[in-house]
């Protein structure tokens, strides 16, 4: 199986995107910190709202739900709880709803794939579901029971004892199809609907009881009225939805279509009221049980028994989407990833913005480590540093990116290189952006993988081969092997080799005398199955690690080469990046189950939302093991993760005592107040990450005048800890 880690262009969309490790080196830092701060082991996630999908009102409190977590707002200060999953007790990012339950006071969540919850005070007691299905609505019903619509059908939720029953399996119940929507019709009853009828079923029992009469065939409608077959025809559960007026009358919505259908089998159109052209968005009960309607031309109705009446508009601008809950005379809209409170008594409208981090997009393409320290992160064409004193991500720099999904970032030799989404390759200096290769004679653009020699020289894997890039003219190297396609691609300074993975093993060329020798299964034969190399890198003592296909890996000491199977992964599983801490080996898995699975001493622990609960995805693009050893994930949908390690692979860094200069700004002799341990030293790093001077820290004094005017990063480091500040030099 084929599968390439450098995008593809998009021409070539037969092959999916994976990424290469990379090497790091700096650009330009904009924190206020002078110190940095470390955290204590374990996990923690940043990752955005990306859709509110319920509001609700209580105690002063306003509770968003929302694809991404749950926030809390403080209706007197504004200010903001966020819950993500693995806090508080929270199982899924996923929150599709928020009720109270009238009878106890309790509040109770409902996830989109993992179960219910009940919030007592200070974190969620949750309920998983009895199997894998999808909420779609919730409702609480006159007894404290909550009933709960699914992919699966219908199911009755008992708090007091945690269980919950299907509906659909009532002995007296044979449903044609699952539960496509439903709603209370009295205390005892509750009406819904299957796909072709409206089952009236008793709250108590589960039980059928009555059923409207099937909808007579379209051709005896009159004009203009649509029968159940057309109006449902090709739609599915998740699109319908149905709305009790008495006891033989309802209203069915399939996405932005509504009938009312009628106990004798009548179907009759429900847009009486409306605008000519006029669409529903979505229908909704008040906290008053009415009916609302809110229209794809931004007005809300109420249903008057026999059609909607007129209430407000709500201003274009605010770009509403759905309307969510309308509680105490304000109306809550769903506005992307905002939601927009309006209160219809006033006509005043504010909207509070539910994400919690700046990132463009929560797909994370990229994930690199800066020289002097900090964490940078690529989120569509923006690069974001990690803030420990804000405990946030703040604005990098913005780069060119054509496709807004830029990755595989490398600092090297004093420059920035990174790939924008397989098509186009940049490279930038700290002053200037070039796009690179300027390839000649016809050769593609399309860039799958790279490395840079320390002179400069740029090679490059895609649909051409290999090529070589100057920095004056591209050169096609190998072209492409029948068969073998080009995948991945590292420079082995040690040996003066290009490792270059294949769809059939790997490649070695001597860049000096221009030789390759194949390593395949015919030469190592544990390959055979495992021969798409999708990733290399080298660890401390310059072993060659591969990552492949069919969840293995493999490394050459120099000596051999050894396979490594990675257990309970899928055939279709691929290592896409390898990063190490000490003697710790982390594996970057795609597609099949994905995760990481951490590798030491012959032993395999897997890193996954099913064993670790505070993980919130499983789709990874890139892994990194930063300087203080901490795991740093790169999620396809949901942001970034990072597991603190009490290890670190380099110096510790110290809260206390931070940095402080004087005179700052300086002309040429800088003063340094701080407790140090023994053996200091310090570095002077300009804001390319160059180095502009070091030595041992004498007098507590450092000697600037030799540097130009500018900004630049003093990084002080004693026996046992690293500090970092910032000084202006006049």
């Amino acid at each position: 199986m084929l599968y390439c880690k450098g995008r593809l262009p998009l021409q070539s969309q037969n092959s999916k995107y994976m990424k290469t490790k990379s090497n790091f080196f700096p650009i330009v830092v904009l924190s206020l910190l002078m110190v940095s701060k470390s955290f204590a082991a374990g996990w923690e996630n940043f990752s955005n709202i990306t859709s509110t999908t319920d509001a609700l009102v209580k105690n002063n409190t306003l509770w968003i739900t929302a694809k991404g977590g749950i926030i809390k707002v403080d209706q007197t200060t504004s200010a903001k709880t966020f819950i993500h999953k693995g806090e508080a007790g929270l199982l899924s990012s996923s929150v599709e709803r928020i009720l109270t339950n009238a009878l106890t006071g309790d509040t109770w969540i409902g996830t989109y794939d993992n179960g219910l919850a009940r919030w007592n005070g200070t974190s969620f007691e949750s309920y998983p579901f009895p199997q894998n299905m999808f909420l779609k609505n919730m409702r609480f019903d006159h007894f404290g029971k909550i009933w709960m619509e699914s992919d699966l059908g219908l199911f009755r939720f008992n708090p007091a004892n945690g269980t919950y029953t299907k509906i659909n399996d009532a002995p007296s119940n044979a449903w044609v199809y699952n539960a496509w929507g439903f709603d209370f019709l009295t205390h005892q009853k509750v009406a819904v609907f299957n796909g072709t009828t409206n089952l009236i079923t008793d709250v108590v029992t589960g039980t059928v009881i009555d059923s409207f009469q099937n909808p007579i065939d379209t051709a005896t409608l009159g004009p203009g009225e649509l029968g159940l077959n057309i109006i449902f025809q090709g739609c599915s559960p998740i699109a319908v939805s149905l709305f009790t007026i008495d006891s033989a009358t309802c209203i069915l919505q399939n996405a932005n279509q509504i009938v009312i259908h009628q106990k004798n089998g009548i179907l009759r159109k429900a847009t009486i009221g409306l605008q000519q052209g006029e669409n529903v968005v979505n229908i909704i009960r008040n906290d008053a049980d009415e009916l609302i309607l809110f229209s794809d031309m931004n007005n809300v109705y109420k249903w008057n028994g026999t059609g909607w009446d007129f209430i407000q508009s709500v201003p274009q601008q605010a770009m509403a989407s759905r309307l969510l809950r309308v509680q105490n005379n304000t109306y809550y809209f769903n506005t992307g990833a905002e939601v927009m409170l309006y209160t219809l008594s006033s006509s005043t409208s504010s909207t509070i913005d539910a994400r919690q981090y700046p990132f463009a997009s929560n797909h994370i393409r990229a994930v690199a480590e800066k020289p002097t320290g900090g964490v940078i992160i690529a989120s569509a064409n923006q690069l974001l540093n990690y803030d420990e004193a804000l405990h946030n991500w703040t604005p990098y720099l913005t780069i060119p990116s054509k496709y807004n999904m830029a990755g595989n970032i490398k600092f090297l030799n004093g420059n920035m290189y990174y790939i924008d989404y397989g098509n186009m390759m940049y490279i930038y200096d700290g002053t200037t952006f070039d796009a690179v290769p300027k390839l000649l004679n016809g050769l593609s653009n399309d860039v799958y993988d790279y490395d840079v020699m320390p002179d400069g020289t740029i090679w490059i894997v895609n649909g051409d081969g290999l090529l070589k890039y100057d920095g004056i003219s591209t050169t096609k190297v190998i072209g492409n092997i029948p068969s073998r396609y080009f995948l991945s691609l590292k420079y082995d300074e040690q040996r003066r080799t290009l490792w270059i993975g294949t769809s059939k093993g790997v490649i070695q060329y001597d860049v000096d005398f221009g030789t390759s020798v194949v390593i395949d299964h015919n030469a190592v034969p544990q390959l055979l199955g495992a021969e798409a190399i999708q990733t290399i890198v080298a660890d401390k003592n310059n072993t060659i690690w591969f990552g492949a296909n069919n969840s293995r890996a493999m490394y050459y000491d120099g000596t051999q080469y050894t396979v490594i199977g990675l257990p309970n992964a899928q055939t279709n599983d691929f290592v896409v990046d390898i990063d190490f801490n000490q003697d710790t080996v982390y594996f970057n898995m795609s597609d099949g189950n994905g995760g990481v699975y951490k590798y030491f001493n012959g032993n395999f622990q897997f890193l996954h939302p099913t064993t670790v609960s505070q993980l919130l995805s499983a789709q990874n693009d890139e892994i990194l093991v930063d300087k203080k050893g901490s795991l740093w994930i790169s999620h396809a949908d949901a942001g970034v993760s990072v597991n603190r390690s009490a290890t670190a692979t380099g110096i510790e860094t110290k809260v206390e005592n931070a940095l402080f200069f004087f005179p700052n700004p300086t002309n040429a002799i800088v003063n340094v107040t701080g407790d140090f341990e023994g053996n200091e030293k310090y570095r002077v790093i300009d804001t390319y990450g160059q180095l502009c001077n070091n030595g041992v820290l004498s007098g507590h004094q450092i000697d600037l005048s030799n540097l130009k005017a500018g900004m630049y990063f003093i990084e002080i480091q004693d026996s046992k800890h690293s500090y970092l500040g910032r000084i202006v030099k006049q």
